[in-house]
């Protein structure tokens, strides 16, 4: 897990993180963090919470380069997600209205928006990615949100990470208490890399098409640092 306080260097930092990463041949997992975008949630901070996401946009970018130039789209799986909202940050005056209100306004000017709460709330949240396990994760769509679409379960992602992408598909039963040592034959072919990150309560604002950026699953990195222990 990577996480830098200071937004200003994180698009930096990590390509570096992914170059050293990159040379093992059974490939990789990392998780690389927004943590200050919970922050703002939380003090309710507008402008701020657009810095932090057009830092996060860049972040993003530097990752998809480095797939581009080192890797591929058929070996490397890229996740943009966080694991709650924090803030309830939507429309204007929706609780009067009774239905939800799209954020909207001119460029260079904040959207028209509320902040509903202070705290981490349950909204449904955006998820994207990109590359090798995009149709596992399609063939867990759970249903339709009449705002935001097709929605997953937050665990599914994690179940998927134990059971399909870090083995060798000898665990096929999906026992979450079945903790079957993965093998390192089956993970470099299907999954050669995660770049992950955590969004927590976040909106691109007017100068970063006005949409909310937040995610539906953290990874526990424990268990992470634990799996890659096995194949060593």
């Amino acid at each position: 897990m990577m996480s830098s306080p200071s937004h200003s260097c994180r698009s930096n930092v990590h390509p570096g993180a992914l170059n050293v990463l990159g040379q093992d041949d059974d490939g990789f997992s990392v998780m690389i963090e927004g943590g200050a975008i919970d922050w703002t949630g939380h003090a309710n901070q507008s402008a701020r919470e657009i810095e932090e996401m057009q830092d996060f946009n860049a972040s993003v970018d530097a990752a998809i380069e480095w797939v581009e130039t080192n890797s591929n789209w058929e070996e490397t799986l890229l996740i943009v997600t966080a694991d709650h909202e924090t803030g309830y940050l939507t429309g204007m005056n929706e609780p009067a209205d009774g239905k939800w209100n799209v954020m909207a306004g001119d460029t260079s000017t904040l959207p028209a928006h509320e902040w509903y709460s202070g705290n981490h709330t349950n909204q449904v949240v955006p998820f994207f990615f990109k590359g090798a396990g995009s149709e596992d994760i399609m063939s867990q769509v759970k249903g339709t949100d009449p705002v935001r679409g097709d929605y997953i379960d937050n665990t599914d992602i994690a179940k998927l990470a134990k059971n399909t992408w870090w083995t060798d598909g000898s665990n096929t039963g999906g026992n979450d208490d079945d903790d079957k040592k993965p093998v390192a034959s089956g993970s470099s072919n299907a999954f050669s890399g995660l770049a992950g990150a955590g969004i927590m309560a976040a909106v691109i604002g007017a100068l970063v098409a006005l949409a909310q950026s937040v995610g539906v699953v953290s990874i526990d990195t424990s268990a992470i640092d634990r799996l890659i222990r096995q194949f060593k």
